[in-house]
């Protein structure tokens, strides 16, 4: 399961996270446009790459007392929390990089054959 950060990151870290996210976004922009490669609306930076950026941040920036509220356990928090307590417990991390890998390959199985077919009918821009 990806947890979302909105109910487990801090404030600062949300900063952090929106500023990075921020940057992640004009750099897949601009490298897309440098590649002549079709995103008129910038679906790919926003979905794609934030999409990472956004699961990737929850596992190093979600903290044990958020956890704690809302899932009712903190046992794997934040990567550079469990740093700072000396333990390095990658786990939440680590399950937000499986779901990251999943959903990139439930979505590359399910909109192939479609894209296939749009390309076929010359449908495809």
């Amino acid at each position: 399961m990806l947890i979302a950060g909105c109910s487990v990151v801090e404030h600062w870290a949300a900063i952090i996270i929106g500023l990075v996210g921020g940057a992640l976004y004009l750099a897949c922009s601009k490298f897309l446009v440098k590649k002549r490669i079709d995103d008129a609306v910038d679906g790919i930076p926003v979905h794609l790459t934030n999409g990472i950026w956004g699961a990737l941040s929850v596992g190093l920036f979600a903290a044990p007392e958020h956890l704690e509220q809302v899932y009712g356990r903190s046992d794997h928090a934040g990567w550079f929390y469990s740093w700072g307590q000396g333990s390095a417990d990658a786990k939440l991390l680590g399950a937000q990089v499986v779901g990251i890998l999943f959903v990139s390959g439930w979505v590359m199985i399910t909109m192939f054959p479609f894209f296939c077919f749009l390309h076929y009918v010359g449908w495809l821009r």
